[in-house]
């Protein structure tokens, strides 16, 4: 299964750039793609500069950076390329992306550099952490017409609605807000919150329901403040 990280920034595009390109194999083999712009590092380093002063957008974020990292000897460099080519094309068409393979650890993975600015109309790249989930599923699908592994998600159904999600962490999450109440108003109150955000959220991913739960102040991976950690405080019945 191919899995999908957004990068933190920090860099200069032409830095980040310059660390994607880093890894080669024996030493000479530059293991680069251009998506919408060239295979040579300084050229789509250019091509990215033209198209920021094209539309006037070079000040702010200039890139969106993410790696697709896949399981020990799953993939090869091609297919890995190929697979990162194809998630781009598809979630990031009009935007120039430079890939950048690494064979420097026991799974292949996949540096991309994502030009901020759209090339045919100038828009900046505006993505939401919700968005993050999107991109996953895209890349799962590739995986599955590529034949390669994917972990399929996990469904929780609840009275107030389906969750579904892979990660088990947040499938116990859910788990463990059974049978958990003594009656409080505090408890009563989170509890109503989780209804009516499950209803609200249903078949959307554990992600929306997280992201939802947030704007109520409810998270919960927080602790010792006062943000309410739902798993530990409230009730939720699942259907037997």
């Amino acid at each position: 299964m191919a899995v999908v990280i957004p990068m933190r920034g920090g860099r200069s595009l032409a830095g980040a750039l310059s660390y994607a390109e880093t890894n080669k194999l024996d030493g000479s083999k530059n293991l680069t793609r251009g998506v919408n712009c060239s295979d040579d590092r300084e050229t789509a380093l250019q091509e990215m500069r033209v198209t920021k002063h094209l539309w006037s957008r070079v000040d702010g974020r200039q890139y969106k950076g993410y790696v697709i990292s896949f399981p020990t000897n799953e993939v090869t460099i091609d297919q890995a390329l190929n697979h990162a080519e194809k998630w781009c094309n598809t979630k990031f068409p009009t935007n120039e992306s430079f890939l950048g393979c690494h064979v420097d650890t026991d799974n292949i993975h996949i540096h991309i550099i994502i030009n901020s600015v759209d090339f045919e109309n100038g828009h900046k790249l505006n993505l939401v952490k919700s968005e993050l989930e999107n991109l996953r599923e895209v890349s799962d699908n590739i995986c599955r017409e590529m034949g390669l592994s994917v972990i399929e998600p996990r469904t929780i159904e609840l009275e107030e609605g389906t969750i579904r999600t892979k990660s088990n962490r947040e499938y116990q999450v859910l788990k463990k807000a059974i049978n958990n109440d003594d009656g409080s108003s505090y408890k009563v109150n989170l509890r109503k919150d989780i209804k009516e955000v499950l209803k609200e959220t249903a078949g959307k991913g554990f992600g929306e329901f997280k992201n939802e739960m947030e704007k109520r102040g409810i998270d919960y991976k927080l602790s010792g403040n006062k943000n309410r950690r739902f798993f530990l405080d409230t009730k939720i019945h699942l259907k037997k």
